[in-house]
């Protein structure tokens, strides 16, 4: 049986408003919006600054994986 973990909602418009924000591309933010939510669908979270210190690098390490 498959384990589900949640869902991630990504909003498209939010997504391009903030790739612009932001200043890159509207795939990388959404392939940040992904990681970023499946990361918290796994239990890691950045409510506090050695979460973070945890979370942060494993969020880009994924992400130097993808060519924006």
């Amino acid at each position: 049986m498959p384990v589900i973990l949640g869902d991630i909602y990504i909003s498209l418009d939010k997504a391009n408003e903030q790739a612009k924000e932001y200043g890159h591309s509207l795939k990388r933010e959404l392939c940040f919006l992904f990681v970023h939510g499946l990361l918290h669908l796994l239990g890691y979270d950045h409510m506090k600054k050695e979460d973070e210190d945890i979370m942060f690098p494993l969020q880009d390490k994924i992400l130097e994986g993808e060519t924006f």
